[in-house]
């Protein structure tokens, strides 16, 4: 691609010396003007800070241990199948420090964790279902992707007996709440243990109390505070009940629940 004003380009710089014929190598002196070949046009796209977010609705098939990690790149599969994760919310970090941007996702996702459900927000403690949270992987960072998901799931370890989750999206109960998905519990003199109220059971979930304060009860508060709040739900009935761990409490969580012999 040539033309006058490259032949002046070329003229000029062979005039300034920059051109030096390589006398006695067969050379000539002044070559012939070549040809210019422009390359491609670097296009520098701006950051996506929505690059790789998946949709709401979309259905994953996760295992504990994939969901533990915070990054899924995997394709979401049809809401059909089994799957055990359900994504309700995708909303973008705040500016701020790390801390602000946890308390935001945790704020976030759970106040819309009871519509993804299906339930009222008084009823979710008593459901074996809980939420957890995703962020982007390496290259979509890379691609400027600022955003988070929050996804509907089992509660590990609470005694259900699967991972998966019913229905075939959101929200995921739809009429009345299989007892596969209720809090159930299997009070003995030394222990409580969480089942789904479709297994057997002892006790099962009639309410929970959230707790006021900033100071963490120690354990004879919590009996008080459990003859005030679990008496009115259970009547005469025998009860037990759980209240958070000292590190639940530093995250938020202030609800004392109620069991009522079943």
């Amino acid at each position: 691609m040539s033309g006058p004003g490259h032949l002046r380009i070329l003229t000029a710089i062979a005039a300034s010396g920059l051109l030096l014929g390589l006398a006695g190598c067969g050379l000539a002196t002044t070559p012939d003007p070549q040809p210019v070949v422009l390359g491609p046009a670097i296009v520098l796209a701006p950051p996506d800070p929505m690059a790789g977010a998946p949709s709401v609705g979309s259905c994953h098939r996760l295992t504990p241990d994939q969901v533990d990690r915070g990054i899924d790149a995997r394709p979401a599969v049809p809401c059909t199948t089994t799957h055990t994760t359900v994504t309700y919310l995708v909303d973008t970090f705040p500016v701020g420090n790390a801390r602000a941007k946890v308390d935001h996702v945790r704020r976030t996702c759970l106040d819309a964790l009871p519509a993804a459900v299906g339930v009222a927000p008084d009823e979710l403690a008593g459901l074996l279902l809980t939420w957890a949270w995703f962020e982007p992987n390496g290259d979509q960072h890379r691609q400027g992707a600022n955003w988070f998901r929050c996804d509907v799931k089992v509660l590990p370890g609470a005694g259900a007996a699967s991972d998966s989750l019913p229905g075939s999206g959101l929200p995921v109960v739809t009429g009345r709440v299989p007892n596969a998905l209720r809090r159930c519990a299997v009070a003995s003199d030394d222990a409580t243990t969480f089942v789904s109220c479709d297994r057997d059971h002892t006790h099962r979930w009639v309410g929970s109390a959230e707790v006021p304060g900033n100071a963490y009860p120690d354990p004879a508060a919590w009996r008080s505070r459990a003859r005030t709040e679990c008496r009115p739900l259970v009547g005469d009935d025998t009860f037990v009940f759980t209240y958070p761990s000292a590190a639940d409490w530093k995250q938020g969580r202030r609800g004392l629940s109620c069991f009522r012999g079943a």
